[in-house]
C-alpha cells in the first residue's frame, strides 16, 4: 500500500464568505489595528498570530467540496486529495483509489 497527497484544483474560500484566506487574515491585521498593505506584512503577521488554525468545519471549495486543507511537502497550505494505491503481492491485483484527504480538525 502507498498513498501521495495531490494538489486539488480548488481555491481555499471562507463557507460562510467570498474571501480568500489572504483576505481574511488582512481582516484580521485592521481588527488588530495593523497597516495591512505590504504582502510581507501580512505574511508576517499571519505567522505570529495565536490560535491561528485552517480548519476543514470554517473552509471549503465550492466547486470540489471533497478536497480538504492539507499541509503540503513544502510547507504550503492547499486544498488536496490522498491518493492510495494497494497491490496484492499474492495475486498481483492492483487497485487505485483516491479519497478525500481527511484531517481531525
Amino acid at each position: 500500500m502507498d498513498s501521495s497527497t495531490i494538489e486539488a484544483n480548488a481555491s481555499l474560500r471562507r463557507k460562510d464568505s467570498d474571501a480568500s484566506y489572504r483576505e481574511y487574515v488582512k481582516e484580521l491585521m485592521r481588527e488588530a489595528g495593523e497597516d495591512p498593505t505590504g504582502s510581507a506584512a501580512v505574511v508576517r503577521f499571519d505567522k505570529k498570530r495565536p490560535n491561528k488554525t485552517l480548519s476543514n468545519r470554517d473552509w471549503q471549495s465550492e466547486t470540489d467540496p471533497d478536497a480538504r486543507i492539507t499541509r503540503m511537502k513544502d510547507g504550503t497550505t492547499l486544498l488536496a486529495y490522498k491518493s492510495e494505491y494497494a497491490v496484492d503481492l499474492k495475486t498481483g491485483a492492483h487497485q487505485y483509489q483516491p479519497t478525500p484527504y481527511h484531517l481531525n480538525s
